[in-house]
């Protein structure tokens, strides 16, 4: 992995991301949309930059395959609060 392999997005496109990944299935149950309000929202919200991890292509494929519907990477920046966050959204 090298830092090339990151994208730089908005926050409001990650929150849109997250979302439709969350929602895919259906609607978020109501705990569920609590925690990831809590968890992953309001880290967004503090978040100076938001990163997203590029499609690596078939060959840094897990020897299983695809094993994940869908896979998101996010690393969040708040240099406020010296925090690095990582975000990874998986239906595996």
């Amino acid at each position: 992995m090298t830092p090339e392999a990151y994208e730089a997005i908005g926050r409001e496109r990650a929150t849109r991301l997250l979302d439709t990944w969350a929602e895919q299935y259906g609607p978020v149950p109501r705990p569920l949309a609590e925690a990831l309000r809590r968890e992953v929202h309001d880290a967004l919200v503090t978040a100076d930059s938001v990163h997203h991890l590029n499609g690596l292509g078939e060959d840094e494929y897990h020897d299983w395959a695809s094993v994940h519907g869908e896979f998101h990477e996010l690393v969040l920046v708040d240099r406020a609060a010296g925090l690095l966050t990582l975000l990874v959204a998986a239906d595996d």
